[in-house]
């Protein structure tokens, strides 16, 4: 396209610089400056417009493929991928991915090969807030749990001391009906607390 509207244009100024050679031999400078100008201007803009459109065609395959590499890899991105697939150089993919992760929260994470930058994810924010409300409930239960466990250690000494005193009590002598104790029996040891005292 550039080649037909330059190819136009020079025929134009072949016609004009002939016209002026016939008519006015003098302008014949002017008008071959002015052809050349207008042919230098015409290649600047088409050359501008032809960068501008493999920019946009660079940022479109650039977007087109970060997108099937975060959704199939659940965020995680490599650029030397991104590089491959796109045919961008990596160093572009570098700069394009860093300020990319410094807008929206991303983390570089050192690999063998190279980095790898992930970005959030909303499956993996599912899963994150999952593992949050598990963990939660995780503690709620151990904390209940140990309560209920200092409970449980507290009835069992209850009941130890109220087994105790049962036996106690249903080891003291009982008084006879004329209001004599018995002696004590032989598995029984005699307490004196005087001597114990002493």
């Amino acid at each position: 396209m550039i080649e037909k509207l330059l190819g136009g244009i020079a025929g134009l100024g072949l016609a004009g610089t002939i016209a002026a050679a016939v008519l006015q031999p003098v302008t014949v400078g002017p008008v071959l400056g002015a052809t050349g100008a207008a042919m230098g201007a015409t290649a600047f803009a088409l050359d501008m417009r032809r960068r501008e459109e493999e920019t946009a065609d660079e940022a479109n395959r650039v977007s087109n493929a970060f997108n099937f590499l975060y959704e199939s890899n659940k965020g995680l991105v490599s650029p030397n991928q991104l590089s491959l697939l796109t045919g961008t150089p990596l160093a572009r993919i570098e700069a394009f991915l860093s300020a990319l992760a410094n807008e929206q929260n991303g983390q570089f994470i050192p690999m063998q090969t190279g980095m790898i930058v992930s970005f959030p994810h909303p499956q993996n924010t599912l899963q994150e807030l999952t593992n949050n409300a598990n963990a939660w409930a995780q503690s709620q239960t151990e904390q209940m749990s140990q309560e209920n466990q200092k409970l449980r250690q507290q009835i069992a000494l209850i009941n130890a001391a109220r087994v105790a005193k049962a036996s106690q009590a249903s080891a003291a002598p009982t008084p006879a009906p004329n209001g004599v104790v018995p002696p004590p029996s032989q598995n029984q040891k005699q307490v004196e607390p005087w001597n114990n005292l002493l």
